[in-house]
């Protein structure tokens, strides 16, 4: 829900939705700029990689993200109902669970290479290759985004609120320890 019951939009949530857009200009305007100097497969060369290379690095980023997506959002929930509870050794547990670092490197390496891919594809029309670019940057920037807010409970728009001021100082004091 993007309201807080007022009809008041909470504008926490489109800052999620900034940085994934600041991505996507950025990563457009090097393609613009490589497509304008001449920076891209020929049409023989490009239905490889649409047909192959991009199909089956997107089958394997999505079956990934899709594991690491769910195991944040489970993981939340988790949080909530350590809250909930009252359960700071509990929570204190939860909130040390990361996404590894060689999936983020994977996850991180497959952006690249789908990114990488869709930039040097020919476009005759520079809205076709906006459209295409831009729209796979967004798509995966806003997932980046998703995941890694999801991973940093605190980071979470809402969640640093429902942790009462009594658990965070419980917390700090565990890991001060």
């Amino acid at each position: 829900m993007l309201h807080n019951g007022t009809g008041r939009l909470k504008w926490r949530h489109f800052k999620i939705l900034a940085q994934p857009l600041l991505v996507t200009l950025i990563v457009l305007s090097v393609w613009l700029w490589l497509h304008n100097h001449g920076y891209y497969q020929s049409k023989n060369d490009s239905d490889e990689t649409t047909n192959s290379l991009i199909p089956l690095l997107g089958t394997f980023y999505a079956i990934v993200a899709g594991f690491i997506l769910i195991r944040v959002i489970e993981e939340d929930g988790r949080i909530h109902e350590c809250v909930a509870d009252n359960d700071v050794e509990r929570l204190n547990r939860e909130l040390k669970k990361k996404i590894p670092p060689f999936v983020r490197v994977l996850l991180g390496a497959f952006t690249g290479l789908i990114i990488g891919a869709t930039i040097f594809l020919p476009f005759d029309s520079v809205w076709s290759g906006i459209e295409h670019v831009g729209g796979t940057t967004f798509a995966l920037s806003l997932y980046w985004m998703t995941a890694l807010t999801l991973d940093n409970p605190f980071a979470v728009p809402g969640l640093r609120n429902v942790i009462p001021d009594e658990m965070r100082k419980m917390l700090e004091e565990i890991r001060d320890k």
